[in-house]
């Protein structure tokens, strides 16, 4: 039993300890660490993944298998159990996504997640996501933190790589793929997100801000849709937010573009006729191009008449459409017409319409179509 004065000299001598660590702490100066600290990060789509970790070097020491024991590390703190690696060094790394992924086809929501891992002697690696991310390295990892495990490899890589570190590979438009590089091996994994559906709703909550008070705000999130062929039925609602907003020639022609898109040509043949006293010459020329692709021969014809009645005093573009409208309907001899037509307006210096007008002058000649 310990008497009253004894225990508080006990105490007073405590605080006195911890007051002079701490002085001593706030006066020492800041100095390189071993293992310096680094940040990578990747965009894909609008999400973000980034991961925080130090650098330790190899420095002539046996890596795997030593550096970073086979199994479980035994713990040297206190009375811990075994610890996985801390995937790094210093504190946790860190592996933050600001958007729901998929690891190695598993689902993990958005957040900050402390990475560890666990090599095996066999080069399984099981690599664990860990809810406790600001503890110092794996000394604080529990197992019941954990929001992710993932098998991967320990794979032979063919360079040294002195410094360990992180690297994002095979970048495609929804997926990268996370390797670690130390010594003369690699571990990797697969991130994969959702995309349209990240960006279709990132899109809805933007439109309810200021992009949403101006036609183009929802245009383009329409035209994310259409470019991307996903939520036809949002994007047609998009667009008619857009003309309620302001009828222009773009949202006329988008919507026209949907409704054909969605097997409704009939309808979208309305908008494409308000488009057109809307349009500038290349706009007009562009969308006769476009009914082309869409095998609407007879109304592409009719877009590329009014472009030519309305700007006779642009001869090469509104030729050039002439051209196209009437070979894509078979009729290479008025096409050829007004391929020459336009050759004969073609400035000296522009070398690139004299030769795609030449290439299309000798396939009307042999009855083949320019477009």
């Amino acid at each position: 039993m310990i008497h009253l004065p004894s225990l508080k000299i006990l105490l007073t001598g405590i605080l006195f300890s911890l007051q002079i660590n701490a002085f001593a702490q706030a006066h020492r100066v800041k100095r390189p660490r071993r293992s310096p600290a680094a940040q990578v990060s990747q965009t894909i789509g609008l999400s973000t993944i980034t991961i925080r970790y130090s650098r330790p070097a190899a420095r002539k020491r046996k890596v795997w298998g030593n550096v970073v024991p086979f199994g479980m590390q035994k713990s040297n703190f206190g009375e811990r159990g075994p610890m996985p690696w801390r995937a790094g060094a210093n504190e946790n790394t860190v592996f933050a996504i600001s958007d729901d992924v998929a690891i190695n086809g598993k689902k993990l929501s958005a957040g900050s997640y402390g990475l560890h891992m666990i090599v095996q002697a066999n080069n399984q690696v099981t690599v664990i996501f860990s809810k406790n991310y600001t503890s110092w390295g794996s000394f604080f990892y529990n197992a019941q933190d954990d929001a992710l495990r993932i098998q991967s490899k320990l794979e032979d890589y063919p360079v040294h790589v002195e410094r360990l570190k992180y690297e994002f590979e095979n970048i495609s438009n929804n997926s990268t793929t996370v390797s670690l590089y130390w010594g003369k091996k690699k571990i990797s994994f697969t991130v994969s997100l959702d995309v349209h559906k990240i960006v279709l709703a990132s899109m809805k909550d933007e439109l309810k801000n200021y992009p949403g008070f101006f036609w183009e705000g929802p245009l383009s999130a329409a035209q994310y849709c259409v470019d991307n062929k996903v939520a036809l039925d949002q994007a047609l609602e998009w667009v008619n937010q857009s003309i309620k907003i302001k009828s222009t020639f773009a949202n006329n022609r988008e919507k026209a573009s949907i409704l054909i898109r969605q097997g409704k040509s009939d309808q979208a043949m309305a908008y494409v006729d308000k488009a057109l006293p809307l349009g500038t010459i290349f706009q007009l020329h562009g969308l006769g191009r476009e009914l082309i692709r869409f095998k609407l021969l007879k109304k592409a014809m009719e877009v590329f008449s009014y472009n030519y009645k309305k700007h006779k005093d642009t001869p090469v573009t509104i030729n050039f459409g002439m051209m196209r409208g009437h070979s894509a309907l078979g009729q290479y001899k008025k096409a050829l017409k007004y391929a020459k037509a336009a050759l004969e307006h073609v400035p000296p210096h522009d070398k690139s319409n004299q030769r795609q007008l030449a290439e299309a002058i000798k396939k009307l000649k042999n009855n083949q179509d320019v477009n």
